[in-house]
């Protein structure tokens, strides 16, 4: 009987594990959906840890982002993206100028036409309005009823 318990809890233990890790996918990808793609690559780095952990009462999973720009891809961060920017100077760090192409920022330097249309642009100081950010982090982990997306998962593992 013992052994039929343990078997019980074991087989229990694996379903919920299964269904943390679904939930934490669904997560990943609504923050995937819902983060800036100017490029993608910020919304392509978010990272569910590979395995939830069990701590006997409570099962808990991670959803990350290499906020400090330590990934291969060098992300911009995603913390900016979301919680916004005050107004700030870039200065160039490495060289004498900032080089950057893009048609918004054509009054900050000396512009240089390219092949492909798009300008580039060398400047020794950028004055950045700031950015007000768009919450979408908060706004996500406000309407995602965790629980809810438990429960899915839950139902759709076996």
């Amino acid at each position: 009987m013992v052994a039929n318990a343990q078997a019980l809890k074991d087989q229990l233990v694996r379903k919920a594990m299964n269904a943390a890790l679904g939930a934490a996918v669904e997560l990943r990808n609504q923050l995937r959906e819902d983060t800036n793609k100017d490029t993608g690559k910020t919304s392509r780095q978010w990272r569910v840890d590979p395995a939830p952990s069990f701590t006997g009462s409570a099962i808990t999973f991670g959803i990350k982002h290499p906020f400090d720009g330590s990934s291969p891809e060098r992300s911009p961060n995603v913390e900016w993206l979301s919680s916004g920017t005050r107004p700030h100077v870039i200065l160039p760090r490495r060289r004498r100028f900032l080089v950057f192409n893009s048609v918004r920022y054509m009054q900050a330097g000396a512009i240089f036409p390219t092949r492909t249309g798009s300008p580039i642009i060398f400047a020794r100081i950028v004055h950045h309005p700031g950015y007000a950010g768009t919450g979408f982090i908060e706004r996500i982990m406000a309407q995602a009823n965790v629980e809810e997306v438990f429960r899915r998962s839950w139902a759709g593992t076996t």
